[in-house]
């Protein structure tokens, strides 16, 4: 009898335990999101991020009837970069793509240079949304948070890190996403590891992919 009261008392205590894991894991995820909207909504904002040169292409393909649309920009505040293209205080980097009559296309943006339109054979950028657009709609990417009690909230910047801007128009909505090199790199960041295992992460490395390959072939 004593051990099978044993065993009913630590099977009691183990279930107990993993609904307070589950409760807190939940609470975890409902409290960033929330996090996220006070302190950090301007990060909402592309038409503030993204160059003015790339939100009116965009105004101009919607005009076309081009109902989906992907962007992607890198913005390198702080470095010193040898190209023409490149004549800027920031030096940045801009993709289009667009589907449109079944056939993809894209067009490269740059502060100095007019580049032209090309045929692709496929957007990662936009793939990869259309098969993860669920966790990528529900999940947003956290500044680097090392403190954060009630109301008191420590967050840890740095001035020269690469800034990146995804942004998706599908079915007449938008989904954009703001992220820094130095969210993903520092590990005293509460949410280092959310952010790294998150489909937003994996979505830019999937950009970035593509848009390292153009830019080696031209």
């Amino acid at each position: 009898m004593p051990n099978r009261k044993t065993a009913m008392t630590k099977s009691i205590k183990l279930m107990i335990f993993f609904i307070l894991l589950f409760n807190i894991v939940n609470s975890r995820a409902i409290n960033k999101q929330k996090l996220y909207n006070k302190y950090f909504s301007e990060y909402k904002d592309f038409n503030s991020r993204i160059d003015s040169s790339i939100i009116k292409f965009i105004t101009e393909l919607k005009i076309k009837e081009v109902d989906t649309i992907g962007v992607f920009q890198e913005s390198r505040p702080g470095f010193l970069v040898w190209d023409s293209c490149q004549c800027s205080i920031v030096p940045w980097t801009g993709y289009i793509y667009w589907i449109k009559d079944g056939k993809t296309f894209q067009r490269m943006f740059t502060p100095s240079c007019i580049h032209e339109v090309e045929e692709i054979k496929y957007s990662y950028l936009i793939r990869y949304y259309i098969v993860a657009q669920k966790k990528i709609d529900a999940d947003v990417i956290m500044p680097c948070i090392i403190s954060y009690l009630k109301d008191d909230i420590i967050v840890s910047v740095i001035d020269h890190t690469k800034c990146y801007s995804l942004l998706i128009y599908i079915n007449k909505k938008y989904k954009y996403c703001y992220l820094e090199c130095y969210f993903l790199e520092n590990k005293e960041n509460l949410f280092y590891e959310d952010n790294n295992s998150s489909a937003i992460t994996s979505w830019l490395n999937f950009s970035l992919q593509q848009s390292n390959f153009k830019n080696k072939n031209d």
